[in-house]
């Protein structure tokens, strides 16, 4: 609102349509997976989202955007999330099937508290640019890539859990 000068009802427009980008991505992925497995999504929305995010990192700090170009990445960020996160939600607790409600407790600890530390360091460095948002973006998508690169050399064995006749969850 500050960066774009935009009212809070523009604002509100603008928050439901990357609504639309992550719900819709999010149902999308339930299609996906009768074709592909949860880490071939999470590995391809990871190489998608790292390709966005560098370009919208160069974009930022070259100052070539403005409200529609930063609406357009945002939104093709979105999608890629609303792909890998209920993926990585999956296979993050398909180990876990004994102690579900714990394992997914501790899952959402952590991601609160992963989400407060990116909207503390937005807060703190976004002042008259987006760019200070895209490098934690960019951050945040490459750490993911390689959490899940180098987590892939320590899964020994592969772990299946039927949701279903048609569903199956595996590393």
């Amino acid at each position: 609102m500050d960066i774009y000068y935009v009212d809070a009802k523009t604002y509100g427009w603008i928050f439901a349509f990357m609504s639309i980008s992550f719900i819709g991505s999010s149902q999308l992925n339930s299609l996906l997976l009768k074709k592909f497995s949860s880490e071939q999504m999470i590995f391809s929305a990871l190489i998608v989202q790292s390709v966005i995010t560098i370009i919208f990192l160069i974009l930022s700090l070259n100052n070539l955007l403005g409200l529609y170009e930063t609406i357009g990445m945002l939104f093709l960020f979105l999608a890629c999330l609303g792909i890998s996160n209920p993926n990585t939600a999956g296979l993050t607790m398909a180990p876990f099937a004994k102690n579900a409600g714990s394992a997914s407790a501790l899952m959402g600890a952590i991601q609160l508290g992963l989400g407060a530390l990116a909207s503390f360091a937005v807060g703190i460095f976004v002042k008259d640019s987006v760019a200070p948002m895209v490098v934690i973006m960019t951050a945040t998508t490459i750490i993911a890539f390689i959490v899940l690169n180098v987590g892939k050399r320590f899964i020994t064995q592969k772990v299946e859990v039927a949701a279903g006749d048609d569903a199956v969850i595996g590393h």
